[in-house]
């Protein structure tokens, strides 16, 4: 798989079309590409997610 592609997998939903405008905001106002500001962000907002699932299952096995 490509980069812009795992990126692209973490917009998804609300997330997705807010990242989505942002990306495209950005882009209009500089010289980077949408797409990749919006795989940027979809990494980033992939990322977020995975560490608090882990931080949560922590919680949970502390807690039993």
């Amino acid at each position: 798989m490509d980069t812009k592609q795992i990126g692209q997998a973490g917009l998804v939903g609300l997330r997705g079309k807010v990242g989505r405008k942002v990306a495209d905001g950005v882009g209009k106002r500089t010289r980077l590409d949408a797409e990749k500001i919006a795989a940027l962000i979809g990494a980033y907002l992939f990322v977020s997610r995975a560490r608090r699932m882990v931080q949560m299952l922590r919680r949970m096995r502390r807690a039993a």
